[in-house]
């Protein structure tokens, strides 16, 4: 009875080793399934029309002329030398896309009343007389133009013509120091193509931006729709459900994942990782800025938390953005009416020339503190995901986050708020 018994229970102890194995054997396909490479593919890309758009200063040619001066020593500004000859009403202008990395002048020509012509420098010769000129379509009580062509590009390495496809819609600015509102171009020239990714038991939507059925450069964008609403605000500058392709790395479903993007948007790879990553820092309102060191344009060993107790813009530039050069009248006065009650400003430079960085810190009466970062060593830019230029964040006096998504035109009226909350 007992070889019986003992017998009886060694087949029972089998039994049990041999469902833990199968348990395990389960567990650990199911884990390779989980941790297979996830493609997800994406629908036809959408001009987006609403939200973030580049802004096209027209100038008159007296103002136009100034700031060519400055921008002919860049090699990236084509700027004007020989001008369009018409009786017509004319603007100019110094920051026409022309491919990833080239701005050429344009003129703008007309009024409200008459409508708006357009002629860019194509060709990129500086001469206007040879290149073509569009007329602005009066739609919805807004003058705008679909622009669509491809032309050689600007680098002579590259033998692959340049697709310029964008929204051009003609709106008004107010600018500081000069009266009434100033006529200005918005270009919409991004695109979104969205898709799913099955993870585990979930389908997860993203949306891939891109410029010029270009994707996957570092600073553009992908979004995952991390509380499964099914939406996404583009418009926005800063979200949790968006990632700079620059990041590479993001958190689904309980793991980790490399995300890599077509070059031409059609896909989006996720490659497992064998560790989990931390959850990513956020930059939005609300939340604790990061903090770091730094060395000035002095020399100077610093740190951020010296900053506590101020209220601080951290404005990240370059002197060869044009949208920078609009900004800084705002900066300037919002400096000047604010410094002595505890506002600072400290500026973050993408691009290490320092003499023309000094020129343009004179030209602008820009006192505060500069660092000086390059394309190859810049942690500060890496730290705050910085995509485009100007970016600012305004820092309260306990290192916290007050907006992640001011333009330097609502700067006075913010701090003109803060500061009267403290009174």
């Amino acid at each position: 009875m007992y070889q019986l018994r003992r017998s009886l229970f060694s087949i029972e102890l089998f039994g049990i080793i041999i469902l833990f194995l199968g348990i395990l054997s389960f567990a650990s396909n199911c884990e390779s399934i989980e941790k297979q490479i996830i493609i997800g593919k994406t629908d036809a890309e959408i001009l987006i029309e609403k939200g973030r758009a580049s802004s096209l200063l027209a100038l008159s040619e007296e103002e136009y002329d100034k700031i060519a001066e400055m921008l002919a020593k860049q090699t990236k500004f084509i700027v004007l030398r020989k001008k369009l000859e018409t009786s017509k009403e004319t603007m100019y202008g110094y920051n026409f896309p022309h491919g990833r990395d080239y701005r050429v002048g344009f003129s703008l020509m007309g009024n409200d009343q008459i409508g708006y012509n357009l002629c860019p420098d194509l060709d990129g010769n500086g001469d206007l007389n040879n290149d073509p000129v569009y007329e602005f379509d009066l739609k919805n009580d807004q003058y705008i133009l679909e622009f669509d062509e491809s032309i050689p590009s600007l680098e002579k390495s590259d033998t692959v013509p340049t697709r310029l496809k964008f929204l051009l819609v003609i709106s008004s600015s107010k600018r500081p120091g000069v009266e009434g509102p100033q006529t200005n171009i918005l270009l919409y020239n991004e695109f979104v193509r969205y898709g799913k990714l099955h993870v585990g038991d979930r389908d997860i939507t993203f949306a891939l931006r891109g410029k010029g059925e270009v994707y996957g450069m570092p600073h553009q964008d992908v979004f995952f729709d991390m509380n499964e609403d099914g939406e996404f605000d583009l418009s926005r500058i800063r979200s949790f459900e968006k990632y700079l392709v620059s990041e590479k790395y993001v958190n689904l479903g309980g793991w980790s994942y490399e995300f890599l993007v077509d070059p031409k948007g059609e896909n989006l790879k996720l490659v497992p990782l064998q560790n989990k990553r931390e959850p990513r820092i956020e930059l939005i309102a609300g939340y604790m800025a990061p903090d770091f060191n730094f060395i000035d344009m002095n020399g100077i060993s610093r740190s951020f938390s010296e900053y506590r107790d101020k209220i601080v813009l951290l404005e990240f530039w370059g002197y060869w953005c044009a949208p920078c050069w609009e900004a800084a009248p705002y900066l300037m006065k919002a400096y000047a009416d604010y410094h002595d009650q505890g506002f600072d400003v400290l500026g973050i430079h993408s691009g290490d020339e320092k003499e023309k960085i000094q020129d343009f810190l004179k030209k602008f009466k820009m006192y505060w503190t500069q660092i000086i970062e390059t394309d190859s060593n810049c942690p500060i830019h890496d730290l705050f995901r910085v995509d485009r230029w100007p970016t600012y964040f305004l820092i309260d006096r306990d290192g916290k986050i007050i907006s992640d998504e001011l333009h330097a035109e609502q700067l006075e009226e913010e701090l003109k708020r803060i500061y009267s909350l403290n009174q």
